[in-house]
This record gives structure tokens, C-alpha cells and sequence, in this order.
């Protein structure tokens, strides 16, 4: 049981930390893409 868990956690952690990266690069390109388009109205 505790093999399992200690091999179930590395693959939740790395499924954790793809989808932090994800959320950061997404909610980068939609501040930088508003910016964009706040100068261009400006």
C-alpha cells in the first residue's frame, strides 16, 4: 500500500505542477493579449 501511494504521488505532483504551468502560460497570454489590446485602444 504505501509502495503505491509513494508511486501514485511523484505522477500527482508532476499532473499538479502541468497544470499550475498551464494555468501560468494561459493566464500570461490573456493579461499580455488585454495589454495589447488596452495600448492599441489607448
Amino acid at each position: 500500500m504505501v509502495g503505491n501511494l509513494d508511486e501514485f504521488l511523484p505522477n500527482s505532483n508532476k499532473v499538479l505542477v502541468f497544470f499550475i504551468d498551464l494555468y501560468l502560460h494561459i493566464s500570461t497570454y490573456i493579461i499580455n493579449f488585454y495589454k495589447i489590446d488596452y495600448y492599441i485602444i489607448l
